[in-house]
């Protein structure tokens, strides 16, 4: 076996220990907060004035851009949790 499949064995024996629920929700939340956190550094440096931006007028709008990225995080990580799965029964 190669090196990388050696780590992968061990990396994803510790994720899977953690069960699918918390590996999902993780996965999923980090790839919503992504695209969120770049959205709002994105409209902050838009708007030079400070005084100007309001946070609280933009707050729909952040919360559909993380929720559409926790969707499609969650969805990708099941989908991994499930090509991972049949990689790790492999070896």
């Amino acid at each position: 076996m190669e090196h990388r499949d050696i780590r992968f064995i061990n990396e994803w024996g510790e994720s899977r220990l953690k069960g699918k629920r918390k590996y999902v929700l993780t996965s999923a939340a980090l790839t919503g907060t992504a695209p969120l956190l770049g959205t709002i550094f994105g409209s902050i440096i838009l708007f030079s004035p400070l005084n100007s931006y309001s946070i609280t007028y933009y707050v729909r709008t952040y919360f559909l851009i993380y929720l559409c990225g926790f969707i499609g995080g969650a969805i990708k990580s099941i989908y991994t949790w499930v090509k991972n799965e049949e990689r790790y029964l492999k070896f």
